[in-house]
């Protein structure tokens, strides 16, 4: 397995995020927890997905803002209606 990302202390700047749902997918490791932290830190409120539910619990924990996760596999239709629906929910 590679290293672990190094999440950086600055992020670029990006759009007005604040108070926004955005769902991340692949968010358990690598570039999509680095987009995970990026968004959170920008004010958005993260929904993270990831086939590796062990990965995708821990990254929660190390973000500023409100999360949900969603651990399953987007190739399947209904999972990707449910994280659709759970993340307008939250």
């Amino acid at each position: 397995m590679s290293e672990p990302i190094e999440i950086p202390d600055v992020f670029p700047g990006v759009g007005d995020v604040s108070g926004k749902r955005v769902v991340i997918t692949g968010a358990g490791r690598g570039l999509g927890e680095l987009v995970a932290h990026a968004f959170s830190r920008a004010g958005a409120k993260a929904a993270l997905v990831a086939r590796t539910e062990s990965d995708l619990k821990a990254v929660p924990d190390k973000l500023p803002g409100p999360t949900v996760v969603f651990p399953d596999d987007v190739r399947d239709a209904d999972f990707n209606e449910a994280v659709a629906d759970g993340t307008v929910a939250e």
